[in-house]
C-alpha cells in the first residue's frame, strides 16, 4: 500500500497543474488517469497574462531549451496555445520533481475500482487497476495489475463525466447533495482548424508583424494564428507556413450542422485570410491538414452543469468536474490553473476552507454570468480574455 497527501483523479491542465503546486511545497502527491501520458488534444485555447506567469512560477529547476522557448511563445502569441503544450510542459515538472526526490506517484492506464469512507465520511482507502488490457496499470513506469492508495485528500478532476464522484455517491450518502444541475444555459459553438498557407507561385510568403490576428464583425469573434517554431524563423523568408484558426459560429438552427458548417466555416477561414493575407502576397494556397480533418471543427453546445459545492469532507472537485461550462475554445483552462492555486493554498494552510469555497464558488458565478451574456447575444468571449461587445475594437 501507498501512502499519500493526496490522489488526484486526471491528467487534464486543472489536475496537472494542481500537482505540481503540490509537489513544490513537498506534499507526497499522486495523480492518476485512464489514459497514458501521450497528451494528443490539439485544440487552441487562450491563456491570459496570470495564467502564464502562474505556468512560470511552476518550472521546477532550469527550464530545458523546449521549455523556455514554450514559455517565449505563449507570451508571443498572446497566450494562444494548444491544450497537449500544456499538459507536455506540466508533466515535465511533474517529473522533474520525481527525479529530485520529491514523493511523487503517477499511475496511467488507471481505473479506481472501490473507494473507502470512514465513519465521518472521508475517504482514505482507494484501490486501483488496469484500465485496459488487464495488467497494464503503470506506476512510476512500472507495470502492475492492481495498487492501493492511503490518502488524506482525494481531488476529482476528471472531467464533466465527474465518474470518481459518482462512485463516491454509491457509496456514501453523504455527498449527494453536492450534485446539482444549474440553469441549462448554453454557450456559442467554436470552430477549430489547422491549416497550411503558401503562395500559389511558391515565393517566399510576406507575413505580417504580428503572428496574431483578431477579426470581430457583428456576428462573430475570429482569432487566426499564424505558427511558426521561433520568431527568428518567423522573421525569414518562409514559403509555407501552419495557421490555427478559431471561430465563434452562431447558434441559429437554420446554420446547419456537419458537413455543412465545416464549408461555412471553410469559407469564413479563407475570407479572413484573403482579407489580411493576400494584400501582401497576392493568391495563396490553403490546405486543411489531412491528419486532423476530421477532427479540426468541434462544433458544441455545452449546458452548464454545476457542483453544489466544491469541497465535501476530503475531496475537492476543480475543473470541469466542479463546473462544466465551455468547449474548446475555452475549456475553462484559466479557472482551473486558478482554481490550483487555490487547492495548494488550501492544503498549506495558506487559506481558510471557507476562503476556498467562497474564491471557487465566485470563480462559478462569473462564468455562469458568462453564459447568461452570451444567451442574450450581446457579447463575445474568449477563454479568459474580458468580454466585451461585438462591434467593438479589441
Amino acid at each position: 500500500m501507498f501512502e499519500c497527501d493526496l490522489l488526484i483523479v486526471g491528467m487534464g491542465i486543472a489536475g496537472l497543474a494542481t500537482a505540481v503546486a503540490l509537489a513544490k511545497k513537498g506534499k507526497r502527491v499522486a495523480i492518476c488517469d485512464r489514459r497514458t501520458n501521450e497528451f494528443k488534444r490539439w485544440q487552441h485555447i487562450i491563456l491570459t497574462p496570470e495564467s502564464i506567469r502562474t505556468l512560470s512560477d511552476l518550472q521546477q529547476g532550469s527550464p530545458s531549451e523546449v521549455e523556455t522557448q514554450f514559455l517565449y511563445l505563449l507570451r508571443r502569441e498572446r497566450g494562444i496555445t494548444a491544450i497537449k503544450d500544456i499538459q507536455r510542459y506540466l508533466y515535465k515538472q511533474l517529473l522533474r520533481l520525481q527525479q529530485s526526490g520529491n514523493p511523487v506517484i503517477i499511475l496511467t492506464n488507471a481505473n479506481i475500482d472501490s473507494i473507502t469512507t470512514d465513519k465521518q465520511g472521508n475517504v482514505n482507502t482507494i484501490k486501483i487497476s488496469s484500465a485496459a488490457p488487464p495488467s497494464s496499470l503503470i506506476v512510476n513506469e512500472t507495470r502492475l495489475s492492481q495498487v492501493e492508495l492511503k490518502v488524506q485528500n482525494l481531488i476529482c478532476s476528471d472531467g464533466y463525466t465527474r465518474d470518481t464522484f459518482y462512485l463516491l455517491c454509491e457509496q456514501s450518502i453523504d455527498f449527494k447533495p453536492a450534485m446539482a444541475v444549474a440553469a441549462p444555459l448554453y454557450y456559442p459553438h467554436h470552430a477549430s482548424l489547422n491549416v497550411s498557407i503558401q503562395r500559389v507561385d511558391n515565393q517566399p510568403l510576406v507575413l505580417p508583424r504580428n503572428p496574431v490576428l483578431r477579426l470581430t464583425d457583428q456576428n462573430r469573434f475570429r482569432v487566426l494564428v499564424l505558427r511558426t517554431d521561433s520568431a527568428a524563423k518567423f522573421k525569414e523568408p518562409r514559403t509555407k507556413i501552419k495557421a490555427h484558426y478559431v471561430t465563434e459560429m452562431p447558434q441559429d438552427p437554420a446554420d446547419g450542422v456537419g458537413s455543412h458548417r465545416k464549408d461555412s466555416v471553410r469559407k469564413l477561414l479563407r475570407k479572413d485570410i484573403v482579407d489580411n493575407l493576400c494584400k501582401l502576397n497576392g493568391e495563396l494556397s490553403v490546405t486543411l491538414n489531412t491528419s486532423e480533418a476530421d477532427s479540426g471543427c468541434q462544433f458544441f453546445t455545452t449546458p452548464l452543469m454545476k457542483m453544489e459545492r466544491p469541497m465535501m469532507h476530503n475531496v475537492i472537485c476543480i475543473g470541469d468536474c466542479f463546473l462544466t461550462s465551455r468547449y474548446a475554445l475555452s475549456h475553462g483552462a484559466n479557472d482551473a490553473i486558478k482554481e490550483a492555486v487555490l487547492v495548494r493554498d488550501l492544503l498549506t494552510g495558506d487559506i481558510t476552507k471557507s476562503k476556498f469555497e467562497q474564491q471557487m464558488v465566485r470563480l462559478a458565478s462569473s462564468r455562469i454570468q458568462e453564459g447568461k451574456i452570451f444567451d442574450e447575444g450581446k457579447s463575445a468571449y474568449v477563454n479568459g480574455l474580458p468580454t466585451v461587445p461585438y462591434n467593438s475594437k479589441y
